[in-house]
């Protein structure tokens, strides 16, 4: 058994870059597009939901229009890709005004789970975790 844990590579976290979780609101519609802009430029992983309810005044300004079905993404990105995606929605929010959207960011401090965390971070090690070099 020592000899097989002498074998594993070594995780180490400092050698890790820090996660994003982006969480994405836009008009009905328009989350599937945006969920396919993250995933292929870096995204670790996405999810699309859709929501309704109500809004503020001030949400509807800034989303437009009256209506209240919105779609959310949510998606963990390495710090890497982080600002590529924010040029490229920042573009897609501007195109026109059906296209507008709300872009909440904030770091991931730590996640539980050396292989969720590899994996979560886009490392390759996470494929070849537990094997010999």
């Amino acid at each position: 058994m020592s000899e097989k844990v002498e074998n594993v590579k070594q995780f180490a976290p400092k050698n890790l870059e820090k996660l994003k979780y982006l969480i994405v609101v836009v008009k009905k519609g328009h989350g599937l597009a945006v969920n396919q802009l993250l995933l292929t430029n870096g995204a670790a992983m996405s999810t699309l939901l859709y929501a309704e309810g109500t809004k503020d005044k001030y949400v509807a300004d800034i989303l437009g229009g009256e209506e209240s079905s919105k779609e959310c993404v949510l998606a963990l990105v390495n710090e890497k890709y982080y600002p590529n995606i924010k040029h490229l929605l920042d573009l897609r929010f501007t195109v026109s005004a059906a296209s507008k959207g709300i872009l909440i960011t904030f770091d991931v401090a730590s996640m539980a789970g050396v292989l969720a965390y590899k994996f979560s971070a886009d490392f390759e090690g996470a494929r070849n975790y537990g094997r010999e070099n």
